[in-house]
This record gives C-alpha cells, sequence and structure tokens, in this order.
C-alpha cells in the first residue's frame, strides 16, 4: 500500500506528539484511521492479486463509509432545512 503525501504528515504529527508527550487529539486519530480505512480499501479493491472475497469485502467497506458520509449530509439538510442543499 502507498501512503499519500497527506497520510505521512498525519502519521509524522502523530509520531511527534507521542515523542514529547503532548495531548493527541481525537480528530488526528479519526482522520489516521478513516485514511487507512479507506486507502486501503481503494488498494485492495484495484489489485487483482487480492483474493476476490477480500475486494468483495472492500468494496463494501467503501459503500458503506461513503454512503455514510452522503446520508450524514442529506440527514443535516432535513434537519436544518438549510436551502443550500437544496
Amino acid at each position: 500500500m502507498t501512503e499519500s503525501p497527506v497520510m505521512r504528515a498525519n502519521i509524522q504529527v502523530f509520531k511527534n506528539a507521542v515523542c514529547q508527550k503532548k495531548e493527541i487529539s481525537m480528530e488526528l486519530i479519526f482522520e489516521i484511521l478513516f485514511e487507512l480505512i479507506v486507502d486501503g480499501s481503494l488498494n485492495a479493491d484495484t489489485d487483482k492479486k487480492v483474493p476476490v472475497i477480500i475486494r468483495i469485502i472492500a468494496a463494501i467497506i467503501l459503500i458503506v463509509v461513503y454512503g455514510g458520509l452522503i446520508g450524514l449530509f442529506f440527514s443535516g439538510a432535513f434537519t436544518t432545512k438549510a436551502l443550500l442543499f437544496w
């Protein structure tokens, strides 16, 4: 799996925070985990060396993650009745 520049930067910030015993924000942890899941699923989904069942599971993970984000946006639009979303 290849690391994106953003992922490398996030990991470096995480390592620096751990080494300096600073407080690590939940936002940073979730961002790293989310990027690992999405990047890993994308790479596994397109790689022919990965077994078919793993590729199917990776595709399902991607659909659930992105579907959840789209659902969250629509949910926010309906609850706030924002005209921007319509």
